[in-house]
């Protein structure tokens, strides 16, 4: 027998939504969504994505941005609106160097904020719309021409719209994904979702969080001799 040779293969919205339906019995057999109940679970999927990227989604969400220094320029709105900066460093031609981040207190409590030389800190500006990131010693001529600042940050995850879309995480959470919309959405429905499918849910997601971690994290009662 030939394998499928498909390992990756993306459900759409539509997909999840039926199978996410159908655990709390509002769809049953080939029943399709009807376009309000489909506009309705979408919304719910966009909400609950959005919590995900604050709580328990960390690696899948990591990206890099680059920063090009301009002399006498200080903040700079990143080309994505980025949840957190975790890690910085300033690369100057093959020597990366990281740099420190400010608190909103530290940069604050600076006493000369219109330095200028190679930025060896920043301070992250996180708004409604975007993110900026603010750079010390504000770059001057030297740094503008010689250094890049790269910035690792956490994003949020892309939006869902439409059902023939595909969904901005990895094949291996769409159950997870499944479980915990019939859950969200069962009060829309006046539906009370089953134990077993509640339990589910918290089971699937407890293992995407921890799924999406560097390394792991062991503990064992200690021996005593």
């Amino acid at each position: 027998m030939a394998l499928s040779g498909v390992r990756d293969g993306a459900n759409t919205v539509s997909e999840i939504v039926a199978d996410a339906l159908k655990k709390i019995y509002v769809l049953s057999g080939t029943e399709t969504v009807a376009a309000e109940d489909l506009a309705l679970c979408i919304r719910a999927l966009k909400h609950m994505l959005r919590t995900w990227a604050v709580d328990g989604v960390r690696l899948w969400l990591d990206d890099e941005i680059t920063v090009t220094p301009v002399a006498g320029t200080s903040t700079y709105t990143l080309s994505t609106r980025a949840l957190e900066v975790k890690q910085a460093f300033r690369r100057t031609s093959s020597s990366d160097t990281p740099m420190r981040l400010f608190t909103r207190e530290e940069y604050n409590r600076l006493p000369n904020k219109t330095t200028t030389g190679s930025p060896f800190a920043l301070w992250t500006d996180r708004g409604r719309t975007s993110t900026s990131v603010t750079l010390y010693p504000v770059p001057d001529a030297s740094s503008a021409a010689n250094d890049t600042i790269r910035v690792t940050a956490k994003f949020q995850i892309q939006d869902v719209t439409a059902g023939g879309e595909d969904i901005d995480i990895p094949p291996e959470w769409t159950e997870a994904l499944v479980y915990n919309l019939a859950v969200r959405v069962s009060p829309d429905f006046n539906v009370e979702p089953r134990s077993d499918v509640v339990g589910m849910a918290q089971e699937l997601y407890t293992m995407l969080k921890g799924q999406d971690r560097e390394g792991s994290l062991y503990m064992r009662p200690r021996r005593w001799r």
